[in-house]
């Protein structure tokens, strides 16, 4: 069922975004994260990074690229890097 929630703010939204995606990967069994380009995501992977998961046990991949140098700050393998992969992750 979908549902409309509501946030004081974007940094609660991000923590909630999180919150949820942290639940999901503590399933049982293989897990796979598939991390969005763009900046909006930015402050929950920031979020998530700091989250105490089985992060070896989790397979993290992108759903796009762009087609710019990994080390520009247009590069969503990049960002992903700096805001996701660090941290307890």
């Amino acid at each position: 069922m979908n549902r409309i929630e509501t946030f004081e703010s974007a940094e609660a939204a991000a923590e909630a975004a999180a919150q949820a995606i942290a639940e999901a990967l503590t399933d049982p069994g293989s897990r796979t994260f598939v991390a969005t380009g763009g900046r909006t995501p930015w402050p929950a992977y920031k979020a998530l990074s700091k989250m105490d998961l089985a992060w070896d046990e989790i397979t993290i991949t992108q759903t796009d690229e762009r087609f710019v140098d990994s080390s520009s700050d247009d590069s969503n393998a990049r960002q992903i890097r700096k805001t996701l992969l660090t941290g307890e992750a």
